[in-house]
């Protein structure tokens, strides 16, 4: 499953007020790409409807306008997200596409860049369209040579009017960095620790950092305060990780990803508390009180790891994050005494359980929350 990182909501900049003393002015400027991206349209039997473009329905941010999208992409890499029109009554804020659809009878989307600039293609949504609330939903895609694009709707109502928004995406390159033994000392928990703090100091979310760890157990608890892919090759963390809270860029959310290392534990204490959106890539957790736990704050993504002999396999316990998704993908939970644990979710959060395998376990999925579980691609759950 791919997850996408979405930016933060876009807030108006400030600049002095020259209807008065300039000098000490603080009126809001006006935004012109979120003057761009919307606009309110009056139907002819007086309701008020508020048409603007938008990066929804995602698992991250609100339905808001959003007028322009600047991320950061690795060279080589690409991002896919949508990009939507949304209707909202101007009264009551709620979506009504299906009240407004009738009134439209024609669209069109373009996409224009300045010359030698990449251009972000816009594709029909497969999946997504069925229960989306948008009007008109596309699937975006681009690389970082789209350093600037703008993505134009074009509306044309039965009466005649014509109503146009427009988008503006760059896609920048994104700086990369990468640290192992070769030039960095990692072969023992104190090492690491001291890598991961130094590298909290120097960078943000902006900066794409991989850590390729060695194949050694650190045996001595750590914490990641930065953003950052810790890569394993045979690598155990024996004693408890926590991610600490991390702060997003205007850019780039920021997260920890675990891929591939091992968490052993001698069955007390909680192998990864995820005080952030924090990665499990096929990743082992074994023999903890709790595998993993996601506290407000935080979230964790699993894929294709494998979760066995823990009191509590994996536990969300988090009211909120500055991004998550309701997927765990291709995780196997075995012989533990409850493998999932649902304590407390954002609002209308579920989990949605793809290709999952479980067997052995006390309780499969303990839900006092009573939250949604959804089981798809062959996946078998006691509830």
């Amino acid at each position: 499953m791919a997850v996408w990182l979405w930016p933060a909501a876009e807030t108006e900049p400030q600049r002095p007020n020259s209807a008065a003393d300039p000098a000490a002015a603080t009126d809001p400027a006006p935004d012109p790409y979120l003057a761009a991206c919307q606009t309110y349209y009056t139907a002819g039997d007086g309701r008020e409807y508020h048409v603007f473009t938008a990066m929804t329905p995602n698992l991250y941010d609100p339905t808001t306008p959003v007028g322009y999208c600047c991320r950061l992409i690795p060279d080589g890499g690409g991002n896919d997200f949508p990009a939507t029109v949304m209707v909202q009554d101007a009264t009551t804020q709620e979506d009504c596409p299906e009240d407004f659809a009738p009134l439209l009878d024609s669209w069109d989307v373009t996409v224009s860049a300045p010359e030698g600039v990449g251009r972000v293609s816009l594709r029909e949504a497969e999946l997504e369209t069925a229960d989306t609330p948008a009007l008109l939903y596309r699937r975006l895609w681009g690389d970082n040579t789209c350093t600037h694009n703008e993505i134009v709707w074009t509306l044309r109502m039965k009466n005649g009017d014509v109503l146009t928004l427009t988008q503006t995406i760059e896609l920048l390159p994104q700086e990369v960095r990468t640290y192992s033994t070769a030039d960095t000392p990692l072969e023992t928990a104190q090492e690491l620790q001291a890598l991961l703090d130094r590298l909290a100091e120097e960078y943000d979310a902006d900066t794409s950092i991989t850590v390729e760890l060695p194949d050694v157990t650190y045996d001595a608890p750590v914490s990641v305060g930065c953003a950052v892919t810790l890569k394993g090759s045979g690598t155990a963390f024996a004693a408890p990780v926590t991610v600490m809270p991390l702060s997003d860029t205007e850019r780039c959310h920021a997260y920890v990803r675990f891929s591939e290392v091992s968490f052993e534990g001698d069955g007390s204490g909680t192998g990864v508390t995820a005080r952030a959106p924090t990665y499990l890539e096929n990743c082992r957790v074994t023999g903890w009180a709790v595998g993993g736990e996601a506290v407000t704050g935080g979230w964790l993504y699993l894929r294709g790891s494998h979760v066995a002999d823990c009191g509590v396999g994996i536990r969300y316990n988090s009211a909120y994050s500055s991004s998550y998704t309701y997927f765990a993908d291709k995780m196997t939970f075995v012989q533990n005494g409850t493998a999932l644990e649902l304590l407390c979710m954002p609002p209308d959060g579920y989990i949605e359980l793809q290709g999952c395998r479980f067997h052995g376990n006390g309780t499969d999925v303990r839900n006092p929350g009573g939250y949604r579980v959804e089981q798809t691609g062959g996946t078998t759950v006691a509830l």
